[in-house]
């Protein structure tokens, strides 16, 4: 076999006395096969003892033994040993951050042409400088390379370990569109990666490789509990197999239970991977577990801890720029503020990691989570008044592009909970400015666009889970990380402040004839958590005035009450006292716009709530001794497109009788049944969803079993999917606890049985507010159902029916009385045509 000079060169390692030279190791087999000329025994022995090389971390002798393992095995004529060596050879030069003589080992294997022979490796030098691209952060020129691999794959299906190759690429793949911000992409090739393991042979490495990915896609997006599922399948293939990927596997467990709220589990786990990381030499899994170990003391309150443990780990990331170091940084510049520390060196750190992050990585991730903390950045740290105004905006805009570039519901709701702070400092932030519409349509935007994407589209036959939403454009993405190099620019800036970029808003708000349709005064609500401490930001919006804020801090009732529906806790009927309704009025609704009307002349006032505020009884807060029922005719809507899309859903006026399904052993029956029985258009009481005919108002009672999507009402369980697939009347009545209650998670859309009466034609729907009773709410139905039947509007009906009951029946509590809510839209003509 000819070869030029440099294989001639390498072809001296075959000698074992030029193989093992320098490495402090002889070997007498080798030199006897040597001198037998047994250059396949020779080939099979170099390859053992690099893998022993690369096991024990002798980087020297695995790089010769590879080497040698190369030119024995081209020597003997074996092409394919001959491939894997250089494979290896490739992959071992990558993960050590060598990419130039990894990128040349690939370019070897790739001279070689393309045929069964040689296709796994072709497929494999692909997917390595796939890995590459990753690792130097050019993404588009990585997933080329990966394409290449995968089209590889697809030409040589039957080849050995091809299937294999195959998986292994696409989570490469996964990796780049990650790191690209393609996160719907990213989630996609991970799924038909698993898919294909599933349905493949490939080894039980591969196996602990998916569920890895699957892990880190699953945890990014804002689902820990399934990342967490994935991470601990992936150990236990590992366990036995490779320790460093079992290592890995429970790094990111500790991740997982601390986005999970489980930081006191967190930390033992920690500790645990930390003493393996020492005990093994384990420089890269030590360095990832001290951050993940930071963050949990973090969780926990431990500043100081936090600053210990980065300090700990500055000997892996100090003089380094890659992605874990740069959230190293960040992490410091977080621990210096919540110190009350040097807020200069804050803003420095901060200044580096947009430089990298957003000019160099382009990784959206790191970028925007930068960007984030310099909101609390103090004003006088900062070389320019504008910093924390663009990096907030920024942030803002690169949350939302990921969120929007997500199509399916579930990853979509994880993720806008995730980012939950960034889109309150950008509120915050504008609401400092005075910027009153700003701040409404930051609050407005991602709040129900799955359920207005169904308004406009129709319900899925097998519900959300066949749902597909469009992307959002990404090609904003530009402009986010050319902000944030400009920020990064100006934190690090000595000289004179210079100007920054303005950003656009993601989403849009309604025209002002369009807010006064709706009602006289329309408010928009959120809260969560500022530096620890609840925060109320809202805007309300009338005629007179426009757009107005305020921002209100949580009393420490309120405080603990906003934590208890974070969590999900369901309210007592009873037990929350006149103060505590008093300073959530105060608080919530702090706007004289709101309380300018009177007994006699009370002014409609559409809410669109946070999500953690739908199990509240609104109608029952106070100012002072007024409930805001007394002065209000209250409208609940999911946001503010929510009402275009279902008032421009123009519907000529049905007539016909209402319709019911009663649960008879509920208490106050025999009033729904009378006022049922003396509606305009007569009753005619069915027994299902299946005998719906022509009738101008559909009425169901009967008990709730929880908020969200997947509650079920009445002695038929009703569900939101069965009534969104109907064809409802205008009005729907769906009297019974829980009805109108959406989950208390920020981020995913107020679903409720009563959201599938709007999706399924209704235009106003009355239903329960947590845990409303029987009798009382019952009361309150039959009054507005006569109410209605004179001519009266369905929101101005309520409130009247409300405080008639409330009067008449002092013993009931604010659920019972006011847990009856209108959402949708309400006009007198809705019912008379």
């Amino acid at each position: 076999m000819s070869a030029g000079p440099a294989e001639q060169l390498l072809d001296t390692l075959l000698d074992p006395i030029v193989a093992f030279a320098g490495t402090g190791v002889g070997h007498d087999e080798a030199r006897d096969l040597y001198a037998a000329g047994d250059v396949g025994g020779l080939a099979a022995l170099y390859h053992d003892e690099g893998v022993r090389a690369m096991h024990s971390g002798d980087d020297r002798t695995a790089v010769r033994m590879l080497l040698a393992e190369r030119s024995a095995a081209r020597r003997n004529g074996d092409t394919e040993q001959t491939a894997s060596a250089v494979h290896f050879l490739a992959q071992h030069h990558r993960v050590r951050a060598r990419f130039v003589p990894a990128e040349m080992c690939n370019h070897v294997a790739l001279t070689t042409p393309l045929r069964d022979e040689t296709a796994l490796y072709h497929a494999r030098a692909w997917r390595e400088l796939a890995a590459i691209r990753e690792a130097t952060a050019d993404y588009d020129a990585g997933l080329a390379c990966s394409a290449r691999s995968i089209d590889v794959c697809e030409r040589y299906p039957r080849v050995a370990a091809i299937p294999q190759a195959r998986v292994l690429t696409l989570l490469q793949r996964s990796a780049l569109l990650r790191q690209r911000g393609a996160l719907s992409d990213a989630l996609e090739c991970v799924q038909l990666a698993r898919t294909l393991a599933q349905d493949e042979a490939v080894n039980s490495i591969t196996e602990g490789q998916v569920a890895l990915r699957e892990a880190g896609i699953e945890k990014m997006i804002g689902r820990p509990d399934r990342a967490l599922a994935a991470y601990q399948r992936a150990e236990a293939i590992f366990v036995g197999r490779s320790p460093g990927n079992v290592r890995i596997a429970r790094i990111g467990q500790v991740t997982c239970l601390r986005e999970a709220g489980r930081a006191d589990e967190a930390l033992p786990v920690a500790i645990r991977v930390e003493a393996a990381c020492r005990a093994e030499s384990d420089a890269y899994g030590l360095g990832q577990i001290l951050l993940e170990k930071a963050e949990v003391l973090q969780e926990l309150g431990d500043h100081n801890g936090v600053s210990d443990t980065l300090a700990a780990a500055a000997f892996r990331y100090l003089d380094d720029s890659g992605l874990e170091a740069l959230r190293w940084r960040r992490h410091l510049a977080r621990n210096l503020l919540d110190l009350g520390q040097d807020p200069h060196a804050a803003a420095a750190h901060l200044g580096f990691v947009l430089t990298i992050a957003a000019s160099v990585r382009r990784d959206l991730n790191r970028t925007m989570l930068a960007l984030f903390v310099i909101y609390r950045v103090p004003q006088h740290a900062l070389r320019s008044p504008d910093i924390r105004f663009v990096a907030c905006r920024a942030a803002l805009l690169g949350a939302d592009i990921q969120r929007g570039e997500l199509r399916e519901p579930g990853p979509r709701w994880s993720l806008h909970g995730q980012r939950e702070q960034i889109y309150l400092a950008a509120a915050l932030v504008h609401a400092e400015t005075d910027d009153a519409a700003a701040v409404a349509q930051i609050i407005e935007t991602g709040r129900a666009d799955v359920l207005n994407q169904l308004l406009v589209g129709g319900y899925p036959d097998a519900g959300l889970t066949d749902m597909a939403m469009p992307s959002t454009e990404t090609a904003r993405l530009d402009l986010v990380f050319s902000a944030a190099a400009e920020v990064g620019a100006a934190l690090l800036r000595e000289t004179g402040p210079a100007p920054l970029p303005d950003l656009p808003l993601p989403g849009t708000l309604p025209t002002a004839d369009m807010l006064g349709e709706l009602g006289d005064v329309v408010v928009m609500v959120q809260v969560g958590e500022d530096t620890d401490h609840w925060c109320c930001v809202s805007s309300v919006w009338t005629h007179r005035t426009g757009w107005r804020t305020s921002v209100q801090a949580a009393s420490p009732p309120i405080h603990a009450l906003l934590r208890r529906l974070r969590s999900g806790e369901v309210l007592p009927q009873r037990g929350i006292t006149r103060a505590t309704w008093d300073a959530l009025g105060s608080f919530l609704f702090p706007s004289d716009e709101i309380w300018a009307g009177t007994e006699l002349e009370p002014r409609s006032v559409v809410v669109c709530p946070d999500p953690r505020l739908w199990q509240l009884p609104l109608g029952a807060l106070t100012r002072g001794k007024t409930y805001l029922s007394d002065i209000a005719e209250l409208m609940l809507t999911p946001s503010l497109d929510t009402s275009r899309l279902v008032m421009n859903r123009r519907t000529s006026a049905i007539a016909g009788p209402a319709l019911s399904i009663l649960d008879p052993t509920l208490g106050g029956y025999d009033q729904e049944l009378a006022a049922l029985d003396a509606w305009k258009d007569g009753h005619r009481p069915i027994s299902d969803l299946a005998e719906l005919s022509t009738a101008s108002l559909l009425y169901i009672s009967g008990h709730g079993d929880e908020a969200g999507q997947e509650s079920a009402l009445g002695r038929g369980r009703t569900t939101m999917h069965e009534l969104a697939r109907r064809e409802l009347p205008p009005l729907v009545f769906l009297n019974g606890c829980w009805s109108g209650t959406a989950a208390s998670r920020y981020g995913t859309d107020p679903l409720s049985v009563a959201m599938g009466a709007l999706l399924g034609g209704a235009r106003t729907v009355v239903a329960g507010t947590g845990s409303i009773g029987g009798a009382g709410s019952a009361a309150v139905s039959a009054q507005a159902l006569s109410i209605i039947g004179e001519g009266g509007s369905v929101r101005a009906a309520v409130r009247i029916a409300q405080r008639r009951v409330r009067t008449d029946h002092p013993e009931l509590g604010p659920f019972e009385w006011a847990g009856l809510c209108v959402v949708g839209v309400d006009t007198v003509s809705d019912l008379d045509g």
